[in-house]
């Protein structure tokens, strides 16, 4: 056990600032793009309800939800871009990594449960009683805020 926690601080302590790769922008770019069109249908459908037919392009009339989904796959495919890109180098911090890995999955796990209460028609103040009393509203921003973001900032800026 001793021996893991020294090895751990070892890696710990070996992180470096790094200079962003143009892959590393654009995947933070596409991560920061589809998830601002995610929340926006989200708010949208939780408000308007998943029918909503919206005025996206030039007069063009679309369902709110096939945005809602596409830029649910393509934030999702970033992340795990990020992920895999940061996991299955063997110069990096194959632990280090892989628990951020994991933490930001946990952020679209929870993500995934307020869209799930939100489809089935809960409003953004129910208390959810299994997930510590959190409302629904509260879930959606800790998974983005206190999983996510960070996790994106830790694998675009860390070596």
């Amino acid at each position: 056990m001793k021996k893991r926690l020294i090895n751990l601080r070892k890696e710990v302590e070996s992180i470096k600032w790094k200079q962003p790769s143009r892959s590393e922008v654009l995947l933070v770019l596409l991560y920061l793009f589809s998830w601002y069109l995610f929340n926006d249908m989200f708010n949208l459908i939780s408000i308007e309800g998943l029918g909503t037919i919206g005025n996206f392009f030039n007069g063009i009339n679309i369902p709110a939800s096939i945005p809602f989904v596409i830029s649910f796959i393509v934030m999702t495919f970033a992340l795990v871009s990020f992920i895999m890109r940061s996991t299955f180098d063997l110069s990096s911090h194959k632990i280090l990594n892989t628990f951020v890995g994991i933490w930001i999955f946990l952020g679209t796990f929870m993500m995934v449960i307020s869209v799930v209460l939100m489809l089935q028609g809960f409003g953004p103040s129910y208390v959810v009683p299994w997930f510590f009393n959190l409302t629904r509203n509260s879930i959606y921003h800790t998974g983005v805020i206190l999983f996510q973001i960070p996790g994106v900032i830790y694998f675009a800026l860390f070596e």
